[in-house]
């Protein structure tokens, strides 16, 4: 049986044995705890599977950890929503539930950590004169809309006094967090996400800290520009996008 999770220890402790997987944990439960909700259960202070549902967007998201079937009755809330669950381990069985009444698209997606960085000058850390240039750059860009990323920093990429690419990084001890990387579609190819990424990637090693980010693994040319940075292969984890979802399919 699944109980529900108050304790920051636990979340804390869970994230530190494995902060690539379970950072998304920190992210929510912390800076959005109105928003979050964590069910799972605990052995030996951590969580050793559990199921994370954030109604911060548009529809909810929900996140989980070794999937056991006891999580159906949480999961039961995004039928029939346009929106997507995050799966960590094993997900074929809840593939096939899902199937059953929704209709459903399975992504996989890879986890890539830097130990070392190629730097490719002309990004930028965005401070408050780019708000403008920020706030233009958002409106372009759906799943950006809806965010504030107050506890991220911004980076970017101009040409001109357009912003045409960002990212974002949030720092936890021992790792950061790459995210949200996108380049205007029209700007692509020019190695913009290079810029900002390998900015972002060297504040991080500079600091002690680990950078990691995560990707399609279809999306052959982000990869393919992550390491050339310095980026390596951790591991693998899947989207089950239900109902047509798309929101996140623009980023790379």
């Amino acid at each position: 049986m699944l109980e529900k999770i108050k304790s920051a220890d636990i979340i804390r402790t869970t994230v530190r044995k494995n902060p690539f997987i379970h950072n998304w944990l920190s992210i929510d439960f912390f800076s959005n705890p109105q928003k979050t909700e964590v069910y799972g259960k605990v052995e030996d202070g951590i969580l050793s599977s559990y199921i994370m549902i954030f109604i911060g967007y548009e529809q909810p998201i929900v996140i989980i950890y070794n999937y056991s079937s006891d999580m159906l009755d949480y999961i039961n809330l995004v039928r029939g929503k346009r929106t997507v669950i995050w799966v960590f381990g094993e997900y074929e069985e809840l593939f096939r539930e899902m199937s059953k009444t929704e209709q459903v698209v399975l992504r996989d997606n890879v986890i890539l950590f830097a130990r070392k960085v190629n730097f490719y000058p002309g990004g930028k850390k965005l401070m408050l004169e780019d708000e403008s240039a920020f706030n233009d750059f958002k409106a372009k860009v759906h799943w950006f809309k809806n965010s504030n990323f107050l506890a991220f920093k911004r980076y970017g990429s101009f040409e001109g006094e357009k912003l045409v690419a960002a990212a974002l990084r949030r720092g936890e001890p021992n790792y950061c967090n790459i995210g949200g990387v996108y380049t205007l579609r029209e700007y692509r190819g020019k190695g913009h996400a290079k810029k900002v990424v390998s900015l972002i990637t060297r504040e991080c090693l500079e600091m002690n800290l680990v950078p990691f980010l995560s990707v399609h693994s279809k999306n052959e040319p982000a990869i393919r520009a992550y390491k050339a940075i310095g980026f390596e292969e951790f591991s693998h984890f899947k989207w089950i996008k239900l109902n047509g979802f798309t929101a996140f399919d623009e980023e790379t």
